[in-house]
């Protein structure tokens, strides 16, 4: 199931500039907790298919689940914290861009972790078929990322 998830992650992202922020994001995540929790026996598997055997891409999104998983955690804690760190990390790119303030960024940040539970609550009723978005500009604009003489971010 893992393999079937990344795929469709893989074929969801259609710039190769989201594409790279999300594997390698993804394989740092499997790589650190591969390290600190060596005796879950699921992780380096997780590694070996990604690295190895090179059948899975490593998308952050599927290595955080699995991560989890392998740790044994419920599915709507593992929701909450993965919708929360999305969360966060869209706050901190605008405060790091100069759109926010820090203040202003948590006053946002209270906010909106209010909304978190309702969104995963209607998302849980989803299939995986549902959850991808297309954005053809914010798609156009991330493939303009490696022709800019500045980049903002490297993940």
């Amino acid at each position: 199931m893992l393999i079937k998830l990344d795929k469709i992650c893989s074929s969801c992202l259609s710039n190769h500039v989201a594409k790279r922020a999300s594997t390698r994001q993804g394989r740092s995540l499997a790589v650190a907790a591969a390290k600190v929790y060596d005796g879950v026996p699921v992780l380096p598997e997780l590694m070996s298919a990604i690295d190895e055997d090179g059948i899975m891409e490593g998308h952050f999104a599927v290595v955080f689940g699995a991560v989890c998983g392998a740790l044994s955690l419920d599915l709507h804690p593992t929701v909450l914290m993965f919708l929360f760190g999305s969360l966060q990390t869209v706050i901190a790119s605008a405060v790091r861009l100069g759109h926010v303030g820090p203040m202003e960024a948590q006053k946002l940040q209270f906010v909106c972790q209010g909304l978190i539970p309702s969104i995963a609550g209607w998302s849980s009723k989803m299939s995986v078929d549902d959850v991808h978005i297309r954005w053809p500009l914010v798609d156009t604009v991330q493939n303009c990322h490696d022709t800019m003489f500045s980049k903002l971010f490297y993940s």
